[in-house]
């Protein structure tokens, strides 16, 4: 996994071709001979997950670039690949991943059904919140050729989303210390100690001894 590095132009993979069904052509990438994932710093989430043709997507923003160095580096990583991309197909019309809406920069991604998202404390969620900042583990399986258009195929493998805090459960600390945040209770004292002896017994009882 690519993590907090700079990426090395010698070592982006472009493979051969695959032909698939109709007039779809499938262009491999690699990084070093291994698969292209990269965990990003925080990224901004502007918008619920969308659906398009039956497929789910996420938009990121790059928004923090200015206070976060790491995004930064994400995006000069990104733009290498392109680089890349661009000197080696360059007889093809390559569509550029990052889009730029408002001077604020944005790329969508992939969420496949066997996409997972965890809150900050590693709980698995089913939902993520809009307008909010998470930490990506994303994919280039690769590019796709069509009609001489090449476009790359971006995903999300996993997601760690700044979720606000909720509370499921009564939390309140009451007077009567039935809520959620009880303190505990005085103890009651315990029984008197009794002896085996009656006649020692009837002096504790009237407190001759």
């Amino acid at each position: 996994m690519i993590y907090n590095q700079d990426l090395e132009y010698d070592k982006i993979n472009i493979h051969k071709k695959q032909e698939h069904l109709n007039g779809y052509t499938y262009i491999p990438m690699k990084y070093n001979n291994e698969d292209i994932i990269i965990q990003t710093p925080k990224l901004f989430i502007p918008f619920n997950i969308s659906v398009f043709n039956n497929k789910r997507y996420l938009d990121l923003s790059f928004q923090n670039i200015k206070n976060d160095k790491l995004i930064g580096q994400l995006k000069n990583n990104l733009d290498l690949i392109h680089k890349k991309i661009i000197i080696v197909l360059k007889k093809y019309t390559i569509r550029y991943f990052i889009k730029n809406n408002n001077n604020n920069l944005q790329m969508k991604f992939k969420v496949l059904n066997n996409t997972t998202f965890f809150d900050h404390n590693k709980n698995k969620i089913k939902t993520i919140e809009n307008l909010t900042y998470g930490a990506f583990i994303i994919h280039l399986q690769g590019l796709w050729l069509i009609n001489n258009i090449i476009t790359y195929d971006w995903i999300i493998l996993q997601g760690k989303i700044d979720m606000p805090l909720y509370l499921s459960e009564y939390a309140f600390i009451d007077k009567d210390n039935k809520g959620k945040g009880k303190g505990k209770c005085i103890p009651p004292p315990p029984p008197p100690l009794l002896n085996t002896n009656p006649s020692i017994n009837k002096l504790l009882k009237i407190g001759l001894s």
